[in-house]
């Protein structure tokens, strides 16, 4: 069985192919051996419902039940297509497929079924030579490949949620990592339990999150909330059909990383009452999460506009290639500023007694905060003298 459909206009084919049990976890050992096996790839479902559906499937599959297709994601580079383009068989395909690692190979849709698999093999191993369905989907865009397995995910049981980031999102993830290499650190916290120690250090699942705040243009975001990640979702389905949506996102977390660096070389003088201060030399800004989320939200709302309103996407690209000019012009003019000049542009005193102030739900009058800051800075980063506008505004 060897069904392929090519969508010449997107760069991508589909392949629907019948292997055996054995040979399908064989390749999937192989995506996943860097991280440890699949089943750390997801939490251990906990509650009643989900622990008796999973049971169910794992003993329909020692009796031999057919599952539906498996989908595996596969990111060729443009100089492969050709090759891809002409596959005839199953033979042919796991040959130029070669190695399969992390970032290039992953499974869209399907980590439940294969860890059910792999528990039934336990039980009853004569499952090894049972015959499944995996469907290959072969792109040379990773966008193409996000979007489909956004759509394939969306609605089914939430996983933990910072695995759930991590795995959904885990060939972007690369991409970002790779793009951000000599600019920004990005920390796993599975194997690197880090606090920020200077400018520019994120954690992996908090720049997934802002790439959703920032695809959504919400500052808003309770990934708790099934209702709000599915909306999360569909933005970013919207966002991800875009070639240049990538760019955007990665050049906003670099202008933020050097905004964040020049803000850093602030430090205040020794005093006893900064001990009850928040804010009070230049990296406590950024080494807020929430101010994070408010650059990103803002860049987003001032390039895209708002959330609801359909993108121009012709007036976004000669817009951010303006704003990224301007942010330029703005941190230079920072970083030619005398120490104690910094300080008294940055009036961290005015927004630590506002951020002071105590408040119901922290985190989301925290977000809104900044965002509006930032986009008070965006709109007049030629003019300001120091950041009290931003502060006050917000």
């Amino acid at each position: 069985m060897f069904d392929k459909i090519i969508q010449s206009d997107l760069n991508c084919i589909s392949i629907l192919t019948k292997i055996k049990v054995n040979n399908y976890l064989d390749f999937v050992e192989k995506i996943y051996q860097e991280n440890g096996g699949i089943a750390g790839q997801r939490a251990p479902l906990k509650t009643k419902t989900a622990i008796t559906i999973r049971s169910r499937m794992v003993a329909d599959i020692a009796k031999g039940a057919v599952l539906p297709p498996v989908v595996i994601g596969l990111h060729i580079n443009h100089d492969e297509w050709e090759r891809f383009f002409s596959l005839n068989d199953q033979d042919q395909l796991m040959s130029a497929v070669g190695e399969p690692h992390l970032g290039r190979v992953s499974i869209i849709d399907g980590m439940q079924r294969t860890t059910a698999i792999i528990d039934a093999a336990k039980t009853n191993p004569s499952v090894l030579d049972e015959n499944i369905r995996v469907e290959y989907w072969i792109s040379d865009s990773l966008n193409n490949l996000i979007y489909r397995m956004l759509v394939l995910n969306t609605g089914q049981v939430p996983w933990d949620m910072s695995r759930q980031l991590k795995t959904i999102y885990s060939p972007l993830l690369s991409l970002i990592e790779d793009k951000l290499s000599g600019v920004a650190t990005v920390f796993n916290s599975d194997k690197e339990a880090r606090r920020r120690t200077r400018a520019g250090q994120y954690q992996s699942e908090n720049l997934i999150q802002l790439l959703l705040n920032f695809s959504s243009g919400k500052y808003e975001m309770d990934l708790k909330d099934k209702v709000a990640e599915d909306f999360a979702r569909l933005d970013l389905i919207e966002s991800s059909s875009h070639e240049m949506f990538l760019d955007y996102f990665i050049d906003t977390i670099t202008i933020m990383t050097r905004l964040d660096d020049v803000f850093s070389t602030y430090v205040a003088p020794d005093d006893k009452d900064n001990s009850s201060k928040r804010y009070f030399n230049g990296n406590s800004i950024f080494k807020s999460f929430p101010a994070q989320v408010g650059f990103c939200v803002a860049v987003s709302n001032y390039i895209f506009d708002e959330p609801g309103f359909t993108v121009d996407w012709d007036a976004a690209v000669n817009l951010f290639e303006e704003t990224k000019i301007n942010l330029e012009r703005f941190i230079d003019r920072l970083m030619a500023m005398e120490h104690d000049e910094l300080g008294k542009f940055l009036e961290l005193d005015i927004l630590d007694e506002l951020m002071n102030v105590k408040k119901s739900q922290v985190g989301r009058v925290e977000r809104r905060f900044f965002t509006e800051a930032f986009l008070v800075m965006l709109k007049n980063t030629e003019r300001l003298k120091d950041m009290s506008p931003c502060w006050r505004k917000a």
